[in-house]
């Protein structure tokens, strides 16, 4: 049998690690910390909790093709509800911005915000697009 090693076991390495698995490997993952999850991890402190890393969640059809992988339906462990607002950003400045999911309402917002022209904010998306489909 093949074998594999897998450095951290964030969402990255496990998500390596079952791909490999299912290919026929034996896989070993090596963890610095005692925990798994990455960036996924969370810390409680005087009753409230923490995320360890972004709480923004994308391509959710990477995680369903795990679990098909694998004979489940993530639809059994969890659900995804998707937000008219994904996030949030914040300047120092006191100066906030609500990234929309719908492009339409994101490029009204963003060429008032960063004073920018809808033309150059439609091509970035575009641009966006294709680097996604491309990578994903």
């Amino acid at each position: 049998m093949k074998q594999a090693i897998v450095i951290g076991s964030g969402i990255a390495g496990l998500a390596c690690s079952l791909r490999l698995q299912k290919k026929g490997y034996q896989v070993t993952v090596i963890e610095k910390n005692s925990y798994t999850g990455g960036k996924l991890h969370a810390i409680q402190k005087k009753g409230y909790r923490f995320d360890m890393g972004p709480s923004l969640f994308t391509m959710p059809n990477l995680v369903t093709e795990l679990f098909e992988l694998h004979g489940e339906d993530a639809n059994s462990y969890f659900t995804y509800k998707k937000k008219e607002v994904v996030c949030h950003y914040f300047w120092s400045d006191g100066s906030q911005f609500k990234s929309h999911a719908n492009p339409e309402k994101w490029i009204e917002d963003a060429t008032v915000f960063f004073n920018e022209n809808t033309s150059s904010l439609k091509k970035y998306l575009k641009k966006s697009a294709l680097k996604y489909q491309i990578t994903a």
